[in-house]
């Protein structure tokens, strides 16, 4: 898979001669981005429908229900449900922003009003879509091998089954993509629009005010710049500050916040207590590798995600660049101020798969890399289509 994703990739010298020539990459490469992504589409359906089939009575469920049933499980269950019927006091809605349901509604147009395939085509049109804006975004930044890198290592990530299932991951990271690339042309508004649309579709958006405001670090004695920067860095909190207002409103009362502290028991906490949280829970007597439907695997591979993460964005520091690092730490701050779906909200530091690509710069990394994360999210998929994973 890794090798299909890396195939037309071309050679390191051209793009460097390109870059000098033009000062970018002429071209995003569309057509291969959308096999690498079809291709994972294919082998993740391969993987849910062999794995449902084999469960008693899977066989009965036609044709329809062993491709897209897989799918509905944990917040797919919810995201479908808010389009259908929107938001809804006491319950656990007011725990998810509303932009991926929106587009979930105008999509069921498409799909004669199945809102699971409409789900499913917004989720893998973004992450098309995601894929090449990060290809373009990376390709500036270094080059074209790089690029194909970064995208195929997010792509085969244990967890990069949400990007193609009824999450929000795919979503977010189209816009979280085009932040950056807008950033990196200087188009500062459109990259605070850009970022509120990212925090409508995850709160984790509000992360994307640090590059913001880094990359406008130089020209910080333009008034004009300045003035433009501040409000393009204060849009997503004010559009996400908006949103709450208007749900409170709608539902009386509710908000994200406080449904997941009072009604999901995750509260918000520091870096350090969430880990020491799966710590504690992975040392308690309760816990067990797979035989149980709460202290489970899922837990040691957040906890392990977590600090490989930490590890690979601090050894990493020089060749990302001080923008770059303070961004992804930033966005690993963000990550783990609750347990739970660490490795899930992992997906969105895009810092961290730049610096993975970098460093698998040789073959024989990379192939070791990929191969590695492959074997993973081939299991953790056969979890999730059974509904066995929690995350």
């Amino acid at each position: 898979m890794a090798d299909a994703i890396l195939a037309a990739v071309p050679p390191a010298t051209e793009d460097r001669v390109a870059k000098a020539a033009v000062g970018t990459v002429a071209r995003t490469p569309w057509p291969q981005l959308a096999l690498a992504v079809l291709g994972l589409r294919v082998l993740l359906s391969a993987i849910a429908l062999g794995t449902v089939w084999a469960l008693p009575g899977a066989r009965g469920a036609g044709t329809r229900g062993l491709l897209l049933e897989p799918w509905r499980h944990f917040d797919a269950i919810w995201f479908t449900r808010i389009a259908a019927h929107g938001y809804g006091h006491g319950d656990l809605s007011t725990a998810y922003m509303p932009l991926y349901p929106l587009l979930i509604r105008c999509a069921s147009v498409l799909t004669g009003g199945h809102l699971l395939t409409a789900a499913l085509l917004v989720s893998n049109l973004s992450c098309l879509a995601a894929s090449g804006l990060i290809w373009r975004w990376v390709a500036d930044l270094y080059d074209g091998q790089v690029a194909w890198r970064t995208v195929a290592l997010l792509l085969l990530f244990p967890d990069a089954f949400f990007l193609l299932g009824v999450y929000s991951e795919s979503t977010f990271l189209l816009f979280s993509a085009g932040t950056l690339l807008a950033l990196g042309r200087g188009r500062w508004l459109l990259a605070g629009t850009l970022a509120t649309l990212a925090t409508l579709t995850r709160l984790q958006g509000l992360v994307l005010v640090v590059p913001i405001l880094i990359a406008a670090w130089p020209h910080r004695r333009e008034t004009q710049a300045v003035v433009t920067v501040l409000i393009a860095s204060a849009l997503p909190p004010l559009g996400s500050w908006l949103y709450q207002r208007l749900l409170f409103r709608a539902v009386g009362g509710g908000d994200l916040l406080h449904t997941f502290r009072d009604q999901w028991n995750i509260p918000i906490q520091a870096p350090w207590q969430t880990i020491w949280r799966y710590v504690t829970v992975i040392r308690s007597p309760q816990w067990s590798m797979f035989h149980s439907h709460l202290y489970n695997y899922v837990m040691l591979w957040d906890l392990a995600i977590a600090i490989l993460g930490l590890l690979v964005l601090a050894l990493s520091w020089q060749r990302l660049g001080p923008a770059l690092s303070l961004y992804g730490l930033a966005g690993w701050c963000f990550m783990m101020t609750r347990w739970y779906s660490t490795g899930r909200y992992t997906l969105a530091i895009l810092p961290l798969f730049l610096a993975l690509a970098l460093w698998t710069e040789t073959p024989r990394r990379f192939r070791w890399l990929s191969t590695a994360s492959l074997a993973l999210l081939v299991f953790f998929t056969t979890q999730f289509v059974q509904n066995s994973w929690i995350d």
